[in-house]
């Protein structure tokens, strides 16, 4: 991650909460969301796994099936005084068979999230490691 660094976000970030901390329209998501991340940045699972959600669908649709998901298989955490969930891993997923997930109502991402967590979990790939050299 040398290319955050040298980029120094954590400057460009403080400049851009200063700068619109009393902005009418931005300063209230700004206080809110202030220290919050994506829980996957650096992982490939995760990215996958919101890939599939957002697959043929609308927003407000993925922002569901993905709060049901991870409510039901997501390892719950705080951050800030807010609960927060993070991806469930592939060898929990492959657990639960394609009929309980789609009892979720995510229809056929079922079997997407089946199919891509047996191989992460059959090749051993370990997510974070992915784009190490």
């Amino acid at each position: 991650m040398n290319w955050i660094l040298d980029l120094n976000l954590a400057e460009i970030f403080q400049n851009f909460f200063e700068k619109f901390k009393n902005d009418r329209v931005l300063s209230p998501f700004l206080r809110k969301w202030r220290g919050m991340h994506s829980s996957c940045a650096q992982d490939l699972y995760g990215l996958l796994m919101i890939g599939i959600f957002l697959q043929n669908t609308a927003v407000k649709r993925t922002v569901q099936m993905t709060n049901t998901m991870l409510q039901k298989y997501g390892t719950k955490a705080e951050f800030d005084g807010r609960e927060v969930f993070v991806f469930w891993k592939p060898e929990e997923i492959i657990k639960v068979s394609e009929e309980e997930l789609r009892k979720l109502k995510i229809g056929y991402r079922a079997k997407l999230f089946i199919k891509l967590s047996e191989t992460f979990f059959n090749e051993k790939i370990i997510a974070t490691q992915v784009n190490t050299k």
